[in-house]
């Protein structure tokens, strides 16, 4: 799914992933760019959601002074229910961190059209565009102003807007 910036007015770093050598990386980015003019650190994160939080906390202990922007977040391979009850725990989550500036839940898809690895138990939306359980609690029900909301369908595509208040 193509991914639409647009008000970028912050200077960010490549995205970081959780994988393995997503904090090597960044650390080695760190040590070689002395002087970088750095807004804030963006973050993916794919895995069991109960290492989510240890892994943005860790990434937060190591760079204290950079707000994180986790730009994507999904759990591969979780049930419906699994997924909608990691979600609800991860919203609290990301809400309560003053330390997380943004952040925007992956798979912006239909049960029809599922991503292979995130799967169908993710998406936001039904067969026939219907928000899913797992969509109604991420873009309706909780107001966040750290999460991203929108998604719009073009050219038969969905792309997410992130909609960045500099």
């Amino acid at each position: 799914m193509p991914l639409l910036v647009f008000s970028f007015c912050r200077q960010l770093l490549m995205i970081v992933s959780s994988g393995q050598n997503g904090a090597p990386w960044l650390a080695q980015f760190f040590s070689a760019c002395s002087g970088c003019n750095i807004s804030f650190i963006p973050l993916h994160y794919y895995g069991d959601p109960q290492s989510m939080q240890s892994y943005i906390e860790q990434m937060h202990n190591t760079y204290p002074n950079y707000p994180l922007w986790i730009t994507e977040f999904g759990y591969p391979g979780l049930s419906d229910s699994d997924t909608l009850t990691a979600l609800n725990s991860t919203l609290q989550f990301l809400d309560g961190a003053s330390y997380i500036a943004r952040y925007s839940y992956f798979p912006m898809y239909r049960t029809s059209d599922p991503i292979p690895y995130v799967g169908a138990g993710g998406a936001v939306m039904d067969a026939n565009g219907q928000l899913t359980d797992v969509g109604q609690l991420y873009l309706g029900s909780v107001s966040s102003t750290k999460r991203t909301r929108t998604v719009r369908r073009s050219h038969g595509k969905a792309h997410r807007l992130l909609r960045m208040n500099c």
